[in-house]
This record gives structure tokens, sequence and C-alpha cells, in this order.
């Protein structure tokens, strides 16, 4: 029992203590958990409060990986997303004005019968026609192309105020807002067809808004036109009722299959093609069904245009005979008139007559007068001898009282005559009827009034004497006795004769009076006649000079109708020969890169490529220099930390601790220089490239979209750039033991060096140099990083300025180097031998400097890097001696002359580079009809836009089969200004026989369009590309200096001044930089190769060789980067503390 009793005690003592022991380790490991905690916060705010410092220590180095981050991220994500963003702003655009798929036009417009097929045609989901007509601006060559209103396929944005709504409302394109305001009023001139019939309804409009298109979204290449100078100016849309038109001229379809589909793509246009295809075939039949009804319009509309000739020769003939109607109405007129004035003469003569008979008269009395005298003086001397002789005397008296009553009687006679003369004169005077007749009439006139005045002075006179005379013989006879025989015998005479001498006084005065009234009578029957005479007269002047003006009216106006008549019935004539000839209808059906204003489109697309084909080569290079750069310095990165990590590693850090300091500092580096590229790719380049093309589009504003996965990848690229490199430097250091991390990185094992080998070579060195040649061989990685980061540079330098100078005289060597002319004037297929010699009399014009006769055409080749059509220009001559005048043809590699021969033809050095031909090689092209020609290439010239064919005229027989015939004219003019250019051009689209206008104005600004984008994005990575020089040199430097600040403070220590200590280092680098631009001129080089291969389009080459300035600015650029680093690197070598650096060995 004891025993069990003090087993049981011990048990209990155990069960104690055990739980004694339990809650004490209980406490403990608490306490544990509670310091572990503890000592972890610890340890991370130590290893967050490490990765603080050294990112503060290291400044520099954080700086530049974040941007070479920003800067590749910059140019890879601005180059990938811009050609998606104008995609994206061009598809909206068409998609809101819902672009035709295809477009059809015929020659002679559309049918209700080819609307019909074109509708039931599969896969068309909406058909839409409409008019069209060229015009130009009335008083300028200022041509539009007006179309009627579409209402669902291919519509206008409308920029300002409303589409037209009436037939009288118009809406012009945004390009003329400086010309038309809202409201304003526009006055077009539109050519009437043969018979004189338009197709607009009116030609004044009121403008009522400005609008877009969105099949012209280019006003830089509108294409050819039919009015002004040949080449398109413009645009307007008008309602369908400003049109008068039997048939459609313009048909706009869209396709079921290809709603949604990417119009960029290959699969839109291998789509679009097979309806084309199918519309053709459709349509194949209607140029012979069509022909018959063709032929019998245009003979209507010759018997309308001659009838309308005949009219106006019947108008012109009844003007002629109004005319002369009017001309036989005046002379009528002038000869009454003429008989009037005959009468004036007539009663002048009459009155010279009167006046001849008044002067006989008049002298008669004056006989009549001095017999008086006598007798008066016979009877006074009988008085006074005495009384026996007044008998006698009376006798006396008697005779003179006969002879003085009969002169008064000749005297009474004359005076009416003499004052009807007067009268008649004064009226003559009063109504401007003088002249010779008159002056003669009044002469003799004033002659017989002063006979007869004389005369009546004299007969008073005479008169006066007999009164004394009789009175005296009274006298005498009253001395007489009364009662005597002979008083009572005479006093009945004498009283007799007393009262007859007063009869006759009154009678006379009587007279006078009758006279008087007589003369009144006749000079108002004299008036009268002479007022009306007058009035005739005027009247017959005013018909002379109302003939007169209608007269020289009909005679100016009277060329220009005969000549509008002669060249009427002259087209007329010509019509009635060509309507025999009349060619079928063709039909034109085309996608949006090749209808009527698609050059835009093209462009447009084109600029697209270019900056997506240059997002495959230029940022990719670019940033693979900057990420190996960047691995470079995260690398090293890892290294400098080296005793810092094993100090870390000593203090029980793990190993994934310490790499998240690496981690961290590369992931937050490369990640925020990628927000920042990202962010300035996604808006600073699109709208930098948007700026560039924007003055020749009408498309909108580029839209900004954000593009995921660029931005991913962008983002993954820095990662794995900054991130996977440190990982994989500190996972290679973290093997090590703490112990091996503590000491400094061995320095890389020294050896014999290649020039060593160079024994005569070698002892030439000094020193330095010798070390110099060593260090660079002993650290091959940074050797080699740094000519790769110098060469990368370098060669994005040099293949940037490369490709300015490459595409930036390409216009000047094309249009003044190659091309000398001025413009292709097109003749018409159908012109008869009248219309050519119009045309070759036009080309001899005084301001045509030179002309020359050729061949053109436009062939076509399906071929280019989409399989696209491409349209070829041939010129066939025969006078290849002249034709340099013209044309040079050269190699471009030496200019060597290419000569035309009968052998082949010579093509443009883009075209043979397309199809991979070379001269001896036959290539096939086709024809204006649709015939494959096989072609000879005789050799290769340099040109620079577009394609290309040059032939002799007997080259051009052995290939078409058909006999050589000029159809157009190359023209130089000796004023090639642009505006004088445009204005030859209109003249010469007067002509009957012109059938277009080829100017290379249309081409410049196109090619300028496509040369300004793509210089304005080169600017822009060029500029990245120095930068990142800048900062490549600038990270390699500081590192290189970083690493070796322990051995150049131990040389600065043997005695090398700062300078000796500098160069001792920096010679190094000015080496390797030395070799890493010679080959970044290599890998430049064959970088602009690349890229003026790839990039430019199909039918634009840009000049291959390298200018100066891609040589000499990179080299400016590496040397100025230089310099300027040699300067921070001496001021830290100067100041570098010694002690310090070299305590760091310890």
């Amino acid at each position: 029992m004891t025993r069990n009793h003090a087993q049981r005690h011990t048990n209990g003592h155990a069960s104690a203590a055990a739980a004694s022991g339990s809650h004490a380790n209980g406490r403990n490991g608490t306490r544990t958990r509670t310091r572990t905690r503890t000592r972890t916060r610890l340890r991370k705010r130590m290893l967050w409060k490490d990765i603080r410092v050294t990112m503060a220590k290291s400044k520099g180095r954080f700086l530049s990986i974040v941007s070479l981050m920003a800067l590749g991220s910059f140019a890879l994500v601005g180059l990938f997303v811009t050609g998606p963003d104008m995609r994206i702003t061009g598809t909206d655009f068409f998609d809101g004005n819902d672009l035709a798929d295809v477009t059809v036009i015929s020659d002679y417009g559309l049918t209700h019968d080819d609307e019909s097929i074109i509708r039931g045609t599969a896969g068309v989901k909406t058909a839409e026609f409409g008019y069209f007509k060229d015009v130009t601006i009335k008083n300028s060559n200022h041509s539009l192309r007006m179309f009627s209103r579409p209402q669902t396929v291919s519509t206008y944005a409308v920029a300002e105020g409303r589409l037209p709504n009436k037939a009288t409302e118009i809406a012009l394109d945004t390009d003329e807002r400086d010309k038309f305001a809202i409201d304003s009023t526009i006055t077009v001139t539109e050519q009437p067809d043969i018979a004189g019939d338009t197709v607009l309804t009116n030609t004044t409009f009121t403008v009522v808004g400005f609008v877009d298109s969105s099949e012209a979204i280019s006003n830089l290449n509108l294409g050819q036109s039919t009015a002004g100078t040949g080449e398109l100016d413009g645009y307007a849309v008008v309602t369908d009722g400003a049109f008068d038109s039997d048939v459609a001229m313009i048909g706009r379809v869209t396709f079921t299959d290809t709603a949604g589909l990417d119009y960029w793509t290959t699969d839109y246009r291998d789509r679009v093609q097979a309806h084309k295809e199918t519309l053709t075939k459709r349509l194949a039949d209607q140029p012979e069904a069509r022909e018959a009804s063709i032929r019998e319009e245009r003979r209507e509309q010759i018997d309308k245009a001659q009838s309308q000739v005949n009219d106006a020769k019947q108008q012109l003939a009844d003007a002629q005979q109004q005319l002369d109607d009017a001309k036989s109405q005046i002379d009528a007129a002038k000869d009454q008139v003429s008989d009037g004035s005959a009468e004036a003469v007539d009663q002048a003569s009459a009155a010279m007559a009167q006046l001849s008979g008044a002067t006989a008269q008049i002298a008669a009395a004056g006989t009549q007068l001095t017999g008086a005298q006598t007798q008066l003086a016979a009877g006074a001397q009988q008085l006074t001898q005495g009384q026996g002789q007044l008998a006698s005397s009376w006798s006396q008296l008697s005779d003179t009282k006969k002879q003085l009553d009969a002169a008064r009687t000749a005297l009474e006679a004359v005076k009416p005559a003499l004052d009807g003369t007067g009268t008649l004169l004064g009226q003559w005077a009063d109504t401007g009827l003088t002249g010779s007749l008159y002056n003669s009439v009044k002469t003799q006139y004033d002659q017989a009034l002063s006979g007869y005045n004389d005369a009546a002075a004299q007969y008073n006179g005479k008169l006066g004497e007999y009164h004394t005379a009789l009175r005296q013989w009274n006298d005498g006879a009253a001395k007489l006795e009364q009662g005597s025989d002979d008083y009572q015998k005479n006093a009945a005479a004498i009283a007799e004769a007393s009262r007859q001498l007063a009869a006759k006084q009154t009678e006379l005065g009587s007279a006078v009076s009758t006279a008087a009234g007589s003369v009144s009578t006749a000079a108002g029957s004299v008036s009268g006649g002479a007022t009306q005479l007058i009035e005739g007269q005027r009247q017959i002047e005013k018909s002379e000079e109302e003939y007169d003006a209608k007269l020289k009216e009909y005679e100016d106006a009277k060329p220009q109708a005969e000549q509008k008549i002669a060249d009427a019935e002259h087209d007329i004539a010509l019509a009635r020969e060509k309507v025999g000839t009349l060619t079928v209808p063709a039909y034109s059906i085309d996608g949006r890169r090749e209808g009527l204003t698609s050059e835009g489109y093209r462009v447009y697309e084109i600029i697209a490529n270019i900056v997506e084909k240059l997002a495959m080569i230029f940022p990719v290079f670019l940033y693979l220099v900057a990420a190996l750069v960047t691995f470079t310095t995260m690398g090293r990165m890892v290294d400098e930390e080296r005793t810092n990590s094993g100090t870390l590693k000593a203090l029980g850090y793990g190993d994934a601790d310490i790499m998240k300091k690496f981690t961290f500092y590369g992931f937050t580096a490369s990640t925020l220089g990628t927000i920042i590229g990202v962010a300035a790719g996604h808006t600073l380049l699109p709208l930098i490239v948007d700026h560039a093309y924007s003055t020749g589009f009408t498309v909108p504003r580029i839209a900004l979209a954000f593009h995921p996965a660029i931005t991913a990848v962008a983002f993954a690229l820095a990662w794995v750039s900054a991130v996977v490199p440190a990982c994989a430097a500190a996972s290679r250091e973290l093997r090590e033991k703490p112990a091996s991390l503590l000491l400094p990185k061995p320095p890389a094992k020294g050896s014999k060096i290649f020039l060593e080998r160079i024994t005569p070579l070698w002892s030439r060195l000094n020193f330095t140099r010798k070390v110099t040649a060593r260090n660079i061989f002993r650290y091959k990685s940074r050797m080699f990083m740094t000519i790769f980061g110098v060469c990368g540079a370098v060669a994005l330098l040099t293949a940037g300025l490369g490709v300015q100078a490459s595409i930036g005289q390409i216009n000047d060597r094309q249009f003044d180097d190659l091309i000398h002319y001025d413009m292709i004037v097109a003749e018409k297929s159908d012109n008869n031998d009248e219309q050519r010699t119009e045309v070759a009399k036009a080309m001899q014009d005084k301001e045509v400097d030179e002309s020359s006769p050729i061949r053109y055409e436009e062939l076509t080749r399906i071929a280019g890097k989409d399989n696209d059509k491409q349209d070829i220009t041939l010129i066939a001559t025969d006078d290849a001696y002249n034709f340099g005048d013209y044309i040079t043809l050269r190699s471009r590699v030496g200019h060597k002359p290419q000569v035309l021969t009968d052998r082949g033809a010579i093509i443009s050095e883009r075209m043979a580079e397309m199809l991979g031909a070379q001269p001896g090689d036959t290539i096939s092209v086709t024809d204006e009809s649709g015939v494959e020609r096989k072609v000879c290439v005789d050799g290769v010239t340099e040109m620079y836009i577009g394609h290309f064919m040059f032939m002799t005229s007997g080259g051009y027989e052995h290939v078409f089969g058909q006999d050589y015939r000029s159809n157009a004219y190359l023209v130089r003019l000796k004023d090639g200004d642009t505006d004088n250019v445009g204005e030859r051009a209109a003249e010469f689209m007067t002509l009957s026989g012109v059938r277009g206008i080829v100017q290379n104005t249309t081409s410049k600004k196109q090619v300028d369009t496509i040369v300004d984008s793509l210089d304005q994005i080169m600017e822009v990575l060029i500029l990245v590309a120095a930068l990142l020089a800048v900062v490549i040199l600038y990270n390699l430097t500081n590192l290189n200096v970083s690493e070796r600040i322990r051995e150049l403070s131990t040389i600065k220590v043997l005695g090398f001044h700062s300078n000796e200590t500098t160069m001792y280092i920096y010679r190094e680098t000015i080496m390797l930089s030395v070799l890493g631009i010679l080959a970044g001129y290599g890998f430049g080089g064959l970088l602009h190769r690349y890229i003026i291969t790839e990039v430019p389009p199909d039918e634009v080459m840009f000049d291959p060789a390298l200018g100066w300035l891609a040589f000499v600015a990179p080299l400016v650029v590496v040397g100025a980067v230089l310099a300027a680093l040699g300067v921070l690197v001496y001021r830290r070598l100067k100041t570098v503390d010694m002690l310090a650096a070299l305590k760091s060995v310890e």
C-alpha cells in the first residue's frame, strides 16, 4: 500500500509539472509568434527602405529606363494605332453616309432596262440612280460636277446650312466657302449638246449649304472633267428637278454580303470584285441592244439641230428683209421731201421770175418818172412865159400825170411780189432752209428791193413836183378871167384831175393793204409747207439714225451669227458623218478605289498603309534597341547591388525578398515609362499624322480610339525588358553564398588581346592606349552593348533622314529633271481630218513653246502587293530623236541615256521592280479594248511617279498590230506657271477635237500629300531616335563610370590628372561609338532600303540613294552627345571622393 501510495504521489507531481510546462509552452509560443510578426514587419520595412534608398541614389538610371521605355512605347504604340485610327475614322464616315460599294456609269446614260438589270442582280442590297453634269462657274474656268441629291446611298455630310430641297437651290463642297456664302447666288455655264439642249433646267442657284462628299474625300485630285481646264475643281449637290434627262447617269450599288465587313481588307475587295464581274456579265448585252436606239436618238438630235439652224438662217434673212423694207421706206420719204424741196425750188424760181419782172417794171417806172420830169419842166417853163401858154402847160401836166400814173401802176404791181419773196425768205431762214438757192434768191431780192425803194422815192418826189406845178397852173389860171372860155373849158378837167389823183392815192393804199394781206396769206401757206417739209426731213433723219443703228447691230451680229450657223452646220455634218461609226456604249463598273473621284479614297488608304508598314519596321527596331539597353542596365544594376544583396541575405532575407527589390525597381521604371509612351502614342502621333493630311481631305478629324491589344503588348515588352533581366541576373547572383556576395565581383580575367599579336602596331601604342585596348576587349559585353546602342541610334537616324531625303525631291526630280512637258492634250478617237487640223493648228499658238504628236493610251496590269489594277501610261512617238525635249529617258544609277528603238519598250523603274522585269524580258499588259499584249522590255528608265511605257512608232505597230497614228500632243508652254497652264488647258478644252487634258499639277498635289504625311511621321521618328541616342549614350557612359569608379580612383591616386583620368575611360566610349557609328551606317542603309521598298504605294518610287545628310547628321548628334557627356564625366571625376571609393574595395 505504501508503495502504491508513493507511486500515486509521484504521478501527481508529475501531472502537475506537466500541466505547468504546458502552460509555459503556450505563453512562449505566443510570444514567439508575436516576435516573428514584429521581425517580419521590421524586415519588410527595412527592405522597402532599402528599395527606396536604391531608387533615390540611382535616379539617373531610373530616369534612363523610364525614358527608354517611354520612347520605345511611344513609337511602337503610336505607329501601330495611327493606321487603325485612320481606318476607323474613314469607316465611320463611310458607314454614316452609306458609301456605295460599286458605281455604274455608261457613256450614254443608264436606261430603265439597265436599272432593272442592276437591281435584279443577286446580292444587291440597294441600287440608287441619279444624275450629274460637269459645268463651270460663270466667267471662270473653275469646274464643278453637279450631282443630284442621293436619298440613301453615298449621301453627303452637311458642314454648314442644309441640303437643297428645290430645283433652284444648291449645296457646294466645303472648299467653296471662301468664294460663296449661304443665301448667295451662283451662276454656272453648261455646254449644250449639238441640238442646243442642256441637261440642267436652270443655271442660277441659291446656295443653301456646304457639304462633304463620301465619294470624293480629297480635293487634291478629283479626277478629269469635261469642263473648265479638263480637271475637276469641285462638286455640288442639287435636286433631281434641276436635271432634264430621260436616262440616269450614275448608279450607286451596295451589296448584302459586304455589310459589316472591314472595307480595308482583301476579303472586302474580293467580294466586291466578284460582284463587279457579275454585273459586267449581266450588262454585257446592253451595249448592242442600245446601239440602234442611241443612233436614232442621235439622229433626232441632229435633225433638231438642223431645224434650229434653218430657223436661224430664216431669222437672219427676215432681219435683212426688214432692214431692206426700212431702207425703201426711208427712200420714199426722201422722195417726198425731195418733192417738197422741188416745190420750194419752184417757189424760189417763181419768186426770182417775179423779181426779174419787178425789176423790169421798176425800170419802166423809172423811165415814166423821167418822162414826167421832162413834162413837168416844160410845163413850168410855159407857165413862166405867160398866161398865153397856160393851155399848153396844162397839156404838159396831163402828160406828166399819165406818166406818174403809169409809174405808180408799175410799182404797185411790183410790191406784192417783193413782199411775198421777202416773207418766203424769212420763213426759209426761220426753218433752216438756207443754202445756195436761198442766197441766190436773197441777193436778187435785195437788188430788186433796193431798186423798188429808189423808184418809189423818185415817184414820191416827182409826185410832189407835179402837185407844185399843178398849184402853179391853178394860180396862173386864176389870173385869167373867170368867164373866159379856156378856164371854163379846163376847170372841169382840173377838177376831174384832182379827183382822180385823190382816187389814185386811195386806191394805192388799198392796193398795198390788199397786197399785204395776199402776201400774209401766201406767207402762211409757205410757212405751213416749210414746216411740213422740215418735220418730214427730221422724221427721215430719225428713221435714218434708227436704220443705221439697226444696220450696224445687224452687221455686227451677222458675222457671229453666220459663224455660229456655219459652226452648227459643220458640227451637224460632223455628227452625221460620225453617227454611222458611232461606238457602242461602254459601261464602267468601278469599286471605291476606281470610280470618278476615287483618288482621295486611294490616297487616304495609301497613307494609312504607309503608317502601318512603318509600324512593322521602324518602332520594332527602335524598341529592340531600347529593350536591349534596358536589359543591360538592369543586369548591371544587379551587379552593382551585389554587396547589398549579400548583406540582406546574411541578415536572413530570402531570395524572393531580395529579388523583389530588383523586380519592383524594373517594374516601376518600365511601367511608368510605358504609361507615358502609351498615352503619347495614342494621342500625339495620330494627331500629327492627321495634321499632315487633313488639309487635303474632307474626312472628319481622326478618331482617337483605345487599342488594348497593342497596349498590352507594350506593357508586356516593357516588363520583359526591365523585370525579366533583373530577375534572371539576381537569381544567378543569389545562388552564391552570402560571404561571396559580400565581396566585390572579381574583375574580368585579363588575357592577351588580338592587337598584342600585331607587334609593329602594339609596340607603337603608348600606355594609356594599350590600357584602353585591353579594357575594351576585357569587358566584351560592355563593348558589344555600347556598339549596339550607338549602332541602333545611328541606324534609326540614318534611315529616317535617308527616307526624308528620298521622298523630299521626287516631285522636283520627276517634273524638272525627267518630265519637261506641261500637259498632254488628248484627241477624241473619232476625230476627222478637219478636227485634227484644228488641234494641230492650236498647237502653233503663240503661248506654246513647242509640241510633239504622240500616241497616248492607258494600259492596265494586275500586279502589286495587293494584286490591284495598275494604270500604265503608254507614250509612243515617231520622232525619237527629239523626244528628249519632252521626257528624259535615263538610268537612275549613272544617268546612262536610254535610247528608244523598235525592239521594244522602255518602262519606268518602279514598274520594272513591281513586275520583276529586266531588259530583254517580256511582259504582258492589257490595252483599252481588253486585249492582252506582249511587250519586250528594251530598257528601264528613272521615273518616280506613275507607271510609264515608252515606245517608237515601229515598236507600237509591232506590239499592237495596227498602223501608228498619233492621238495626242505633248505640250510645252512658254510660261509653265500653274495658273497659266490652267488657262491654256481651258482654251484647248474648247476645241471640238479635244477629249481631255492631263496636267502634271494633279500628280504633284497628290504626291505632295503623301510625301508631307510621311515626312512629318519621319520627323517625329527622327526626333525619337535622336533622344534615344542621348539616353543610350548617357546610360552606358554612366554605367561605365559607376562600375569602374574604384579603378578610376586608383589611377587618380597614382597621379593622373582629371582630364587624363577622363580620357582614360572616355577614350573607350569614343572608340566604341565610332565603331557603332560605322555599323549604324550599314544597318541604317539596310533599314532605309527596306523602308523605301516596302512603304511606298505601287505607283510611287522613293529615291533609293542616301543623301549626305543621312551620314552627317547622325555623326553630329552622336558627337555632340559624347562631347556633352565628356564634360559631365570630367566634372564627376574631378569631384570624386577617392578615399570612399577605395574603401569600398574592402
